[in-house]
């Protein structure tokens, strides 16, 4: 058997995200906004795909103006791309759709530290092992 890249507590995760979405893939069962939540957390934290990520999150934030979700994972996602005005934007916009929610003030720190150490956020946002 061949040795996993990621550490064991990341493979675990790994294999839990890939279980539940291999469950719900086929369930009539599940609201829109549940389908768009398995769809972009599998996309950001099961392949990485922060492209395909940021698709979803965008659809879902058009669907749904005003779940702060989207907006807050779509901060994360843009500073992990680099894109420091845009996730500075959706921080701020999580934050005013729900200012009790964490999401938003979390994509702000992880923007921040990412501007203040170049490099550290790609390892950071979505597809690491925390959100």
């Amino acid at each position: 058997m061949q040795a996993s890249p990621l550490p064991e507590c990341e493979e675990r995760e790994h294999r839990a995200w890939q279980h539940e979405c291999r469950r719900c893939r086929d369930t009539q069962k599940l609201s829109e906004r549940e389908k768009f939540y398995i769809a972009s957390h599998y996309e950001s934290f099961v392949t990485g795909n922060l492209e395909a990520a940021r698709k979803t999150y965008e659809l879902w934030a058009q669907t749904y103006p005003r779940d702060n979700i989207p907006p807050g994972m779509l901060g994360i996602v843009y500073g992990s791309l680099g894109d420091y005005d845009k996730a500075l934007a959706e921080a701020q916009e999580a934050m005013k759709l729900d200012p009790g929610s964490g999401i938003g003030y979390n994509g702000l720190v992880l923007l921040l530290r990412a501007r203040q150490s170049p490099g550290r956020s790609q390892s950071h946002g979505p597809g690491s092992a925390s959100p």
